[in-house]
């Protein structure tokens, strides 16, 4: 919670809706939204993340389409942002502030077809004083940090050479960078490294 105290809340009798579907809330509840990948998706990142990097040439091509579809769909994302505040990826947030990546509880639901996917965990409450509810970021959503997180951009040492690992998006470039020596180069298509920029 922010400042990790709880907010106060409006003492007379109200409601408010939820996003995605998921129903009303009271003048004393405090909801958090959150999204993770459906078990598929988290299937899919979680394999290439413990995937070893194979020395077959033709088994590599195949890794590195399967990465390269996931970077397609990640660069074509928008996100929703209602409620996020200032800016504040991944990496701004101390991993002690964050809870640990666990699976969705048994309450979740799917997001309904056209939703955008929120980029944080979201706290709604009723604050006294106020006509509707309010909306407090709470870090990023679980999906973009498990996305964040996890080693699944195929990578070449100093951008030459075979093919080297899986690494996380953060520790790879996107194009080389003389003042970066040394960090790897990520191995995908062009068209997905444009959309990613």
């Amino acid at each position: 919670l922010p400042g990790k105290t709880v907010p106060a809340r409006r003492t007379s009798k109200k409601e408010s809706e939820l996003p995605y579907g998921l129903g009303r809330f009271g003048h004393q509840a405090l909801k958090v939204v959150d999204v993770h990948f459906a078990p598929e998706w988290a299937q899919l990142v979680n394999g290439l993340a413990q995937a070893v990097m194979p020395e077959n040439n033709e088994e590599q091509e195949e890794w590195r389409q399967h990465a390269s579809a996931l970077a397609r769909l990640v660069a074509k994302l928008a996100l929703d942002t209602e409620g996020k505040g200032a800016a504040v990826s991944p990496a701004d947030v101390p991993q002690s502030e964050l809870p640990p990546l666990t699976k969705p509880g048994p309450g979740g639901r799917a997001l309904p077809p056209g939703a955008l996917p929120p980029s944080h965990r979201r706290l709604y409450f009723l604050p006294p004083g106020q006509p509707s509810h309010t909306v407090l970021p709470l870090g990023p959503a679980h999906w973009l940090r498990q996305l964040t997180s996890a080693r699944w951009v195929p990578g070449k040492e100093d951008g030459k050479g075979k093919r080297t690992a899986w690494f996380r998006p953060c520790e790879v470039l996107l194009k080389p960078d003389p003042s970066k020596p040394g960090l790897p180069l990520a191995d995908l298509p062009a068209d997905v490294m444009r959309g990613l920029q």
